[in-house]
């Protein structure tokens, strides 16, 4: 069988023509020997024991440092796979494509949340805000421009995450919480895996995705800034 060198293992050159992978001890092994890997070629089981001997392959092949097959390097989510393998979270992929958010505000913190969640590949995200870009947003509320002044964020986000990740679905809600009365009732008809409130008013805002995801049997997230904090310390 033949096998190739995981292209996201860490490993370090080292001065005297010798590599090392960190991860997994301080033996060194040829640079010579190991070029053919480090090239994103493939190397039979024989050669591998035959240079590096048996015990060795088997360590590598148990610790993920070999593959059966090229690694994705390329493709969108290469970099999140290679992280989920690592963290030996099995079917991530799937998981995302079908998972639901809700976010409840598309500023300065919900619009990196909806940047990140996309470039993730999460399957459906749900953008809640009822307020239009304005300039002042735009030094710190992620995708807008200058040409977004006037127009509603959630939508106006939508159309820019789609643009950068069209595999996923988004649904703008262009729509102010006023009551926990329409919260609830929204939170049931999406029944979202997560809700994450960006929001910062009305004023019971964070009283309400409590006790609403709490009865739903909903898991949220609690973004929002809390004000400065200023400590003074001896000596400083």
């Amino acid at each position: 069988m033949k096998y190739y060198l995981n292209q996201y293992y860490p490993v370090i050159s080292q001065p005297d023509g010798t590599v090392v992978f960190p991860l997994i001890g301080k033996t060194s092994y040829s640079l010579e020997k190991m070029q053919e890997l480090l090239n994103g070629g493939c190397i039979d089981e024989e050669k591998v024991i035959a240079d590096f001997g048996k015990e060795t392959f088997e360590k590598w092949l148990s610790d993920g440092v070999l593959l059966t097959e090229q690694p994705d390097t390329v493709s969108r989510y290469s970099r999140a796979d290679s992280f989920c393998f690592f963290m030996n979270i099995p079917d991530h992929r799937k998981k995302l494509k079908k998972s639901k958010i809700l976010i409840l505000g598309c500023g300065g913190i919900g619009s990196h949340v909806a940047w990140n969640m996309s470039a993730l590949g999460v399957g459906h995200i749900y953008l809640v805000d009822g307020d239009r870009v304005e300039e002042s947003n735009l030094n710190r509320q992620l995708l807008y421009d200058m040409e977004d002044i006037g127009k509603m964020k959630a939508l106006t986000l939508g159309q820019k995450l789609k643009k950068i990740n069209p595999e996923s679905s988004y649904y703008p809600i262009c729509q102010n919480i006023d009551s926990k009365e329409t919260l609830a009732e929204m939170i049931h008809n999406i029944s979202p895996d997560v809700v994450v409130k960006s929001f910062d008013s009305p004023i019971y805002i964070s009283s309400w995705v409590d006790e609403i995801c709490e009865e739903q049997y909903i898991k949220y997230v609690c973004g929002i800034m809390n004000g400065p904090f200023h400590a003074i310390a001896e000596g400083l």
